[in-house]
């Protein structure tokens, strides 16, 4: 399968990459997950969904630390869980929105019969 290339695409995927980042600004700073940035870990953790939560699950089943309070390795391990489920689902997004657009443009061509 051919990978389509497309400004549009790879704008939305950064625009979705950004978007995580501000909303894990707040993580980044405190450098901890707990209850006053709660909100932030919601909202990045639903933005990476679903990827997010199926690795949560994993790593909440295999660990008895509080989930809403992580420090040192947890933290770095949630904050990476978060990249890694942003990347992929950014190219899932880059391949998405590519595909849809070659076959808009692709109809858009087409003559009228």
């Amino acid at each position: 399968m051919k990978v389509p290339k497309s400004k549009l695409a790879a704008g939305v995927a950064a625009a979705y990459l950004l978007l995580v980042l501000v909303v894990s600004s707040p993580l980044i700073i405190d450098g901890a997950i707990h209850h006053g940035n709660g909100i932030p870990f919601f909202g990045a953790s639903f933005l990476t969904l679903p990827l997010s939560w199926i690795a949560f699950r994993v790593i909440d089943s295999l660990s008895d630390a509080n989930a809403f309070y992580m420090v040192g390795t947890q933290y770095y391990l949630a904050m990476g869980v978060l990249a890694a489920c942003a990347v992929v689902n950014a190219i899932i997004i880059y391949l998405l929105v590519g595909i849809v657009g070659r076959k808009l443009g692709t109809l858009a061509r087409k003559p009228a019969k």
